[in-house]
């Protein structure tokens, strides 16, 4: 068997090897680094993932598919297929060669956010390896590269998912529909998502020292709470950068609120789904019992492809007390991440979370959510959360500012993100959040949750300080200084457990 194994992963080198010569542009910066890091390297360090959580071989891409958004034209590695099984051989042989150079390894996981293109996560992945590796040579990052591109989640929503149930072959016939139905909700949706937007629109035209107040717990020790300074603005200089909006405000973004209400909420679930693809095969989304999709190696924590390469670290004892795994999650990464912490978190040495303006949701870190429960009051295990300040989340201008201002978790707590209540519904990467949900998180977790968020300072450079939701990929993530940065401006924030310190109305 052995034997078998090894003459696999021979062919599958060959095959690596011999795909050297095909022209990938997003694999350019391979070419522009001093490291040495030549493709079949590159694959040791990438797992690709398309909207169907089919592993893909990032190697097989047609020279011009960096003009599009979808995966169809690299080649599917079925997690059934000699070739799936020769590509995670050749991961997991790379780990052990890294532990038999250090005596451990240092696997660092991560996972991008959403409005990524193939090409756009590929040319990161492909320097930021490289980058990494050079900073630390114990380091082991492996870049999990899935479907989160907007144009990619809405079409799959259009032709194949409805209300999270993948349509098949009935899908395309539905589409007219479906189009119509996501019109008529856009139109429908624009008075009450320009109300919600004028909302927070006041909150940054008209700042509240109440803002920098978190209201905590009677715990024995403070959350680490930390937040930047923003610029002094006069009424009137705030006045005047909000009438600089006014002409693209008449002109589209009061109906674009609408589009995103209704259509970028029916995009963003399509996105989960494809999350819930990584963990989950075809067989166990439709349990469908037929001899073609039989649970030929059911298990705990899912037979998708990502879950198939975890199981396998755990069956095959690949990792142990002394090595370690990190989790970066930047955006809809967090919502990837969370699932790896929920099914493999007792079985994997995980002990850091660095979650970038994470777009999951904060009940995660209430009692009985996943990072909660991960948690635990293990000292050992460590969450990171990184986040714009609340006037730059709120001011932040995309798109010619032909939009709604605000960052992608602006648009989900305004218009895009399903919710019952602002309770549980919200996201964990706005500082907002976090500020007024502390009191909701256990004293036990206090010493192991570190939260900081960047001074609002549009000059200083993305790579050290970001100002845009996008920009955080920029950081050197996999650096342990980056996790709680020591920046001049970022100070703890007041803490206090008296609500009518922050309220004095309340009776």
């Amino acid at each position: 068997m052995n034997a078998y194994r090894a003459a696999l992963l021979m062919t599958c080198l060959v095959l690596l090897a011999s795909s050297c010569s095909t022209t990938i542009p997003e694999l350019d910066p391979l070419n522009h680094t001093s490291s040495h890091l030549d493709t079949g390297m590159f694959t040791r360090h990438v797992l690709m993932f398309n909207t169907r959580g089919a592993m893909l071989d990032p190697l097989s891409g047609h020279p011009q598919a960096h003009r599009v958004s979808t995966f169809t034209r690299y080649s599917k590695l079925q997690t059934d297929s000699p070739a799936f099984t020769a590509y995670i051989d050749n991961i997991i042989a790379g780990i052990r060669e890294q532990k038999a150079i250090y005596g451990h390894v240092r696997i660092l996981f991560f996972f991008h956010g959403g409005l990524n293109t193939r090409a756009s996560a590929l040319a990161r992945a492909a320097h930021d390896i490289a980058t990494a590796r050079s900073d630390d040579e114990s380091l082991y990052p492996i870049f999990v590269n899935w479907q989160t591109s907007a144009y990619g989640s809405y079409i799959d929503h259009l032709l194949w998912i409805k209300k999270g149930q993948d349509t098949g072959s009935k899908g395309p016939l539905l589409a007219p529909f479906q189009l119509g139905n996501d019109l008529v909700s856009s139109a429908a949706d624009i008075p009450v998502a320009n109300a919600v937007q004028f909302s927070d629109w006041w909150r940054a035209l008209t700042p509240h020292p109440h803002e920098s107040v978190v209201v905590a717990n009677n715990c024995f020790e403070s959350l680490d709470f930390r937040q930047g300074q923003t610029p002094e603005h006069s009424v009137a200089s705030r006045l005047r950068s909000a009438a600089t909006g006014v002409p693209t405000l008449i002109l589209t973004k009061w109906w674009i609120a609408g589009v995103l209400s209704a259509a970028g909420s029916r995009a963003w679930s399509s996105m989960l789904y494809t999350s819930d693809r990584l963990f989950y095969s075809d067989a166990e989304m439709h349990h469908d019992h037929s001899e073609n999709f039989a649970y030929e190696h059911p298990s705990l924590n899912g037979t998708g492809g990502l879950a198939r390469f975890l199981d396998r670290l755990v069956s095959e004892r690949v990792l142990d007390d002394r090595d370690d795994i990190t989790l970066v999650a930047h955006s809809a990464g967090a919502v990837v991440a969370n699932n790896i912490v929920g099914n493999f978190g007792e079985v994997l040495p995980i002990h850091t979370l660095v979650y970038m303006a994470p777009a999951c949701t904060i009940d995660e870190v209430m009692p009985g959510g996943r990072i909660a429960r991960f948690l635990g009051g293990d000292l050992h295990r460590q969450l990171y959360i990184l986040a714009l300040h609340e006037q730059a989340e709120l001011n932040e201008k995309g798109y010619i500012d032909f939009t709604p201002r605000g960052s992608l978790l602006v648009w989900l707590d305004e218009f895009i993100q399903p919710k019952h209540s602002e309770l549980r519904g919200v996201m964990l990467g706005r500082v907002r959040n976090l500020r007024t949900h502390a009191h909701l998180i256990s004293c036990d977790l206090y010493r192991q949750i570190h939260i900081t968020a960047f001074n609002d300072n549009p000059e200083t450079h993305p790579a050290i300080e970001p100002q845009r939701h996008g920009e955080f990929g920029d950081l050197r993530y996999w650096s342990k200084t980056t996790w709680r940065p020591t920046l001049p401006g970022i100070e703890p924030l007041l803490t206090t457990t008296d609500p009518h310190a922050v309220n004095p109305h309340l009776p």
